[in-house]
């Protein structure tokens, strides 16, 4: 299970690291086990992201980008999604 953060003011990687959490608002609670699968299942890919079926939405937000977060509930661990993979934050 992932909780995922979009950035209020997204930078897409261009400009300074934004603060986690202050910067960020959560968007959604995604049921999987894999961070690749939460990315995939927050884009609009097929549909709308936030009609997909393992994905509880807070609103209706943009696609998952670079420098948005995916903090997996379970270890804590937190990933900001970078041009080419993750990062830890």
């Amino acid at each position: 299970m992932f909780e995922v953060y979009h950035a209020k003011k997204p930078n897409f990687g261009f400009g300074p690291e934004l603060s986690f959490p202050a910067e960020y608002e959560k968007v959604a609670v995604v049921e999987s086990d894999n961070v690749e699968e939460v990315f995939y299942l927050t884009n609009t890919v097929e549909r709308e992201w936030w009609t997909n079926e393992r994905v509880r939405p807070l609103g209706q937000f943009r696609s998952t980008s670079v420098g948005d977060i995916i903090v997996n509930i379970a270890t804590g661990e937190k990933l900001r999604v970078a041009s080419c993979g993750w990062e830890k934050v």
